[in-house]
């Protein structure tokens, strides 16, 4: 007896990326896959399309440095953030989601479903103001006109001089300990407040600092009242 019959079409593999993308689509977020030089294709997510209150975007990528792989053969999401310019958001380049080891499969599903839950958190956000913020408010209240660096803040001791050139002289530095000046202002652990040359050093190694707070970086302080004190100092500083 002779069997006759279609043959079966081949089914298309299920990617890790696959699932991905329709886990965001189920929640209306609009994704595209893009090539990033440091981390091959990811899956990107532009903040203000997806109704976010901030702009920059995310970017999702795989531990095993293809999204293309079986889903059975996932080893984790990491989600790194970026702004407007594309730098990475903290600088510190910390992700807002890792899971896996880059080795070990984990379950694809599951690593996808929190991977886009913290995609929702960021979208959900309000856009709170940060510690560089109310650093910024608080030299505002004197007049002082600074701008934003990649992990600091720089304030011209020309006030008068174009902003633009601002580090390519000398400068006070406003750092944080923690590292960061785009940090929540509970996370604050002080400011650290000191004169520094266009090649980022400091202009006096052997003088006291213009002002300096906390003791380390799991000692959070008061924000507010650190921004006051550390605004006081620098226009004490300007006007000396």
């Amino acid at each position: 007896m002779t069997i006759t019959g279609t043959a079966a079409e081949p089914q298309p593999k299920t990617t890790a990326v696959t699932l991905l993308l329709a886990a965001l689509a189920e929640y209306g977020i609009p994704s595209n896959i893009s090539h990033d030089p440091a981390w091959g294709s990811v899956v990107e997510i532009r903040l203000t399309e997806a109704g976010a209150s901030t702009g920059g975007t995310l970017e999702i990528a795989d531990r095993s440095a293809s999204i293309l792989h079986k889903a059975a053969e996932h080893t984790g999401w990491s989600i790194f953030r970026k702004d407007a310019d594309g730098e990475f958001v903290p600088a510190t380049c910390e992700p807002l989601y890792i899971s896996g080891d880059g080795t070990t499969a984990v379950d694809c599903a599951t690593d996808t479903a929190a991977a886009v839950d913290a995609v929702l958190d960021v979208l959900t956000e309000a856009a709170a103001p940060t510690a560089g913020d109310l650093m910024l408010a608080a030299l505002a209240e004197y007049g002082i006109r600074a701008i934003e660096d990649e992990v600091s803040l720089a304030v011209p001791l020309d006030q008068g001089m174009d902003l633009d050139w601002t580090l390519h002289h000398d400068r006070i530095v406003i750092a944080d300990r923690n590292p960061w000046y785009g940090h929540a202002p509970q996370e604050h652990t002080g400011w650290v407040v000191d004169v520094y040359t266009p090649d980022n050093e400091p202009l006096d190694n052997d003088g006291p600092a213009i002002y300096i707070a906390g003791d380390d970086r799991d000692s959070p302080v008061d924000c507010a009242a650190d921004c006051a004190a550390a605004a006081a100092a620098i226009a004490e500083f300007l006007t000396a």
